[in-house]
């Protein structure tokens, strides 16, 4: 029976879109940096480069902040010290907090039957503040964070330290709720945990996770309704 959803943050809770913009604009105004109208259509392919090499295990978190915006930047030819940018990004970032569509709704209705606990490669410090910005803290019970971990999803490290740090919890007890194959739903289902995919856009379909959503409404009924079948 299932205890504990474990749940992505961004893309899955935030709008990672509308939350980076805003962090796009805060940060260039304190700064003085003049960005380009189309700013953050450049930063959303440029970063996800970037986190699939943290994925991959190829960079820390550390150093993707330490290179993400003298890499993007360069891409658009801005002249501004990247880890300056990057430390007011983070601070605007971590107040930014707009929801995905029925994500107050899904927490909720989820945190009546199970332990929602968190599960994001960032820092736990940033996804605490945005959860309670949001009003949304209180439906969380635990938070797993590659930047305390020392762990980035999709790695087995992460998800085993989710397993150990859930006990008596089994892992058959514990589902993954998250909008990435890669990160989220292949990492889980490695080390045996049932997935659930939340397929936001019309891509291609896929035969890892165990279970596909279309909405977040979608998901957290599935998953209720998972545990009142077993």
């Amino acid at each position: 029976m299932i205890k504990a959803v474990l749940i992505d943050v961004d893309d899955t809770v935030f709008d990672f879109k509308k939350c980076a913009d805003y962090a796009l604009k805060k940060a260039a105004n304190e700064l003085g940096v003049l960005l380009p109208e189309n700013m953050i259509d450049v930063f959303l392919p440029e970063n996800r480069k970037l986190w699939i090499r943290l994925e991959k295990g190829e960079i820390t978190l550390e150093e993707l902040f330490n290179i993400r915006f003298d890499t993007i930047f360069s891409c658009v030819g801005v002249k501004t010290d990247g880890r300056v940018f990057e430390s007011v990004f983070q601070k605007h970032l971590n107040r930014s907090h707009e929801t995905v569509d029925g994500a107050e709704d899904a927490l909720k209705a989820l945190s009546e039957d199970f332990c929602v606990c968190v599960a994001s490669n960032a820092r736990q410090g940033q996804q605490q503040e945005r959860f309670r910005l949001a009003n949304s803290d209180k439906y969380i019970s635990k938070y797993f964070v590659s930047g305390e971990i020392g762990a980035a999803k999709p790695s087995a490290e992460f998800f085993e330290y989710c397993i150990r740090a859930l006990k008596p919890l089994c892992k058959d007890e514990i589902i993954m709720f998250g909008d990435s194959l890669d990160a989220d739903i292949k990492g889980a289902a490695a080390v045996g945990i049932r997935t659930v995919w939340f397929k936001r856009c019309d891509n291609t379909g896929s035969r890892l996770p165990t279970y596909t959503v279309k909405t977040l409404k979608e998901g957290a009924a599935l998953i209720k309704d998972l545990k009142n079948r077993e």
